[in-house]
């Protein structure tokens, strides 16, 4: 608060100001703009605009004058003058008097003694300008190259007359010149990895394409986001150098890196697409791109640029790493061509996919992919322990020559006998001018498959019931077993799917294995005595589907379409009849007949078996036995199979303590020469002595040679009833009067209580 007062004490003016009216800020006044106004009014007082931050003793400078032009802006575009070249400055003039100026002349200088005054013999340029209006404004434009290397001071000078405040018309501003050494291009980015796998970090390289010398020092990397300060110091990169820019030196572990390298953060660059640039110390574009992960390098290999003197922002310029590290920092790209380059391009095995025992042939396919003939020679070794590291030299071919884009294949004399395992195999190329050794070599393994058909399919269950999963089963027609790792299950209709089997799983010689949906399979059958795996199979469609089986190398073993018309519905498996006969021959096929309405993991129902007996049929003697009486028990035996059964026995068993679980063997019954399709009744030596209660019985017919042992079994309760007439029809009312009910009266006709729960009356006539 400010008062004053004369000598006599008498209030004259006075101010409160506080801090938002200005003057508070780098040493700068508060200045009242007019005598007129109101003291107190926050929009008569401001900030000092003078060049001295005040104005003692003189007119304020935020006061308006009857003539007054300002400077009120000295720019330029160029944070950085290029010796040499030329830099635009921008000069704003304000007309802030009151009456309209007259013509004045703008004078550019650049003070050379840096004496912050303007002289004559600084003088660069002068504009003239027509008489300003109050208020108004215009911009003069000024062109120079008349800068030197380092701190250049440039003056601005309004020269007009009349003007009641000169102090604000000169303006200053600095401009730093800098002699330029590299131009744009001369330094290339030159392979990204913008997608590596953790823990391996990201990293660019850059490349000096021109014949100088760089120093990298306050050069940066910018994304579309973020501009990042990638080297401090004096970084010097020769012609013909890499640099490698990593974010960490977790780098080092995955590759060997002879150029400079700096480690540094940048921009994280995104898997998708972004852009790169790469910027000098003066904010210049040495070089920029926007690349997407459709041009190569995602996956954890590098994106390489194939040619340094092509365009950067060309994508048919890049791709991806083809080096067997997946990227090649600091040296030439695997995509970039040589003076002198072969490629190890393939092993060629004849036949491709050979079956077991089969001889195979070995050679070498070899390119030229330099710009330069090539005489080189080949060696092949063996990788006897299949861990990809050859152990045993075989052969060498040598004295070749192969032209400039030419390529060819080189046949060893070496073959492979009686192939029967997986053997494994690496060829070397030697070429004493080779710019790029790392694709000279090549690893390759040859497996033997099995004929088509050597395991089937042998069962589907395409439309379960009750919950029970999807699944199917394979039958192994060959007497090996065989491993079923990276065998693969496709549907066929629709978009066929793939199910692949991970892991070791054996399917024995002549034996079965299920694939299924759901472990819960076991739920819905007695016993699965095959091996069983939990697939993620592809939903089988209900009315035409079908299955094909692949091998480990692609190639299809069995395969089948079927139709619901063949069989299958309404919870029934789809069986096939033969192995031998072909899968898509609908007369193989039918709906299981099995009592359990498939057969997962065992022989099929419908399948010829030649010898196969089954209980067909219990009986009981007397058929409906009383309290007390003596029970004999007869089974049925058949013989499905096509040859006669010479000899079987029979066994008899009963439930003694009435927990469903049959636990005394009643007889031993043996028998022989049952010919194909016939049945024998055989009956237990023993019988069930006292029928006092319900009583489970089993049969079990035992048969060394049978096929299938499931339909071996039976069950059947017997249960002792009532001799006749011990309740009699005592009366019966089938004429009622109108509303009343029919009614019978029984009697009983014995000494004991009896419980005719479950007991049922009909009539005889009509229905």
């Amino acid at each position: 608060n400010v008062v004053l007062k004369d000598f006599n004490n008498i209030h004259i003016d006075s101010v409160s100001y506080l801090p938002t009216w200005g003057g508070n800020i780098n040493g700068k006044s508060l200045e009242r703009i007019s005598v007129d106004a109101l003291s107190n009014n926050s929009t008569n007082w401001g900030s000092s605009v003078s060049l001295n931050k005040a104005t003692p003793g003189k007119i304020n400078s935020i006061t308006p004058k009857d003539y007054d032009l300002r400077i009120t802006s000295f720019e330029s575009e160029n944070e950085f003058g290029i010796i040499g070249e030329e830099i635009q400055l921008n000069v704003v003039v304000k007309n802030i008097g009151l009456n309209t100026s007259s013509n004045f002349n703008i004078n550019l200088y650049r003070d050379a003694n840096a004496d912050s005054i303007a002289q004559l013999s600084e003088l660069i340029s002068t504009q003239q300008g027509s008489a300003l209006t109050a208020g108004d404004s215009l911009n003069y434009n000024f062109t120079t190259s008349d800068f030197i290397t380092g701190n250049n001071l440039f003056m601005a000078f309004v020269d007009v007359i009349p003007d009641n405040d000169s102090t604000n018309n000169i303006a200053f501003k600095t401009i730093t010149g800098v002699s330029i050494n590299e131009e744009r291009n001369d330094i290339v980015i030159n392979e990204i990895m913008y997608a590596p796998t953790s823990p391996q970090p990201e990293w660019i390289e850059i490349y000096n394409r021109s014949n100088k010398v760089i120093d990298l020092k306050n050069y940066q990397i910018a994304d579309a986001a973020d501009t990042i300060k990638i080297i401090s110091q004096s970084t010097i990169l020769n012609p013909n150098e890499f640099l490698i820019v990593t974010k960490d030196s977790l780098i080092f572990n995955y590759y060997n890196i002879n150029s400079n390298y700096v480690i540094s953060s940048f921009p994280t660059l995104n898997n998708s697409e972004d852009r790169l640039i790469l910027l000098d110390s003066l904010n210049r574009v040495i070089d920029s791109l926007y690349y997407s992960s459709a041009w190569g390098g995602n996956n954890n290999k590098s994106l390489e640029r194939v040619d340094v003197n092509s365009p950067s922002t060309d994508s048919s310029n890049w791709r991806t790493s083809k080096s067997i590290f997946n990227g090649t920092p600091g040296t030439y790209n695997s995509v970039t061509q040589k003076d002198f380059d072969l490629l190890a391009d393939d092993i060629l095995f004849t036949p491709k996919f050979p079956l077991v025992v089969e001889t195979v042939s070995v050679a070498a396919f070899v390119k030229n992919i330099g710009k330069n003939s090539a005489a080189f020679s080949i060696d092949l070794y063996e990788d006897t322990n299949l861990d990809s590291i050859p152990d045993t030299f075989i052969e060498t071919i040598s004295n070749l020559n192969l032209m400039v884009n030419d390529s060819a294949s080189y046949q060893f004399s070496y073959l492979i006998q009686s192939l029967l395992i997986k053997k494994a195999f690496y060829v070397k190329v030697f070429f004493e001018q080779d710019q790029d050794t790392t694709n000279n070599s090549f690893y390759k393994d040859i497996e033997p498959g099995f004929p088509n058909q050597t395991i089937v399919v042998n069962e589907i269950m395409f439309a379960p019931l009750g919950g029970e999963p999807e699944w199917i089963e394979l039958y192994n027609n060959s007497d090996v077993n065989i491993n079923l790792k990276d065998w693969a299950v496709w549907d066929v209709i629709t978009t066929p799917v793939r199910a692949t089997i991970q892991n070791d799983f054996i399917i024995p010689a002549n034996g079965y294995v299920v694939l299924t949906k759901d472990s819960s399979i076991t739920n819905y059958h007695r016993f699965i005595s095959s091996p069983i795996l939990e697939l993620n199979l592809s939903s089988f469609n209900n009315d035409q589907d079908g299955v094909v089986l692949k091998d480990n190398r692609g190639i299809a073993i069995d395969s089948v379409l079927y139709s619901n018309q063949w069989g299958g519905t309404s919870g029934f498996s789809l069986e096939r009849i033969s192995s031998a006969i072909s899968s898509n021959n609908q007369l193989n096929w039918g709906s299981s007949t099995d009592i359990e309405q498939s057969t997962p993991g065992r022989i099929n129902s419908i399948t010829s078996k030649e010898f196969d007996l089954s209980v067909s049929e219990i009986s009981f003697s007397p058929r409906f036995p009383i309290l007390g009486e003596d029970v004999s028990i007869t089974a049925k035996i058949k013989n499905n199979g096509s040859q006669s059964a010479q000899s079987f026995a029979t066994e008899f068993y009963i439930d003694t303590d009435s927990n469903n679980v049959v636990d005394l063997l009643l007889s031993y019954v043996n028998s022989s020469n049952l010919i194909s399709g016939d049945s024998i009744s055989i009956t237990s030596t023993t019988q069930i002595i006292d029928l006092q209660k319900k009583i489970l019985a089993a049969v079990r017919v035992v048969f060394v040679s049978d096929e299938d042992t499931l339909n071996n079994y039976f069950e059947k309760s017997v249960e002792p009833g009532f001799a006749e007439n011990i309740i009699k029809i005592n009366e019966v009312m089938y004429s009622p009067a109108d509303g009343n009910p029919e009614w019978v009266e029984l009697v009983n006709a014995s000494s004991d209580s009896i419980n005719i729960k479950n007991w049922f009356i009909s009539d005889v006539l009509s229905t």
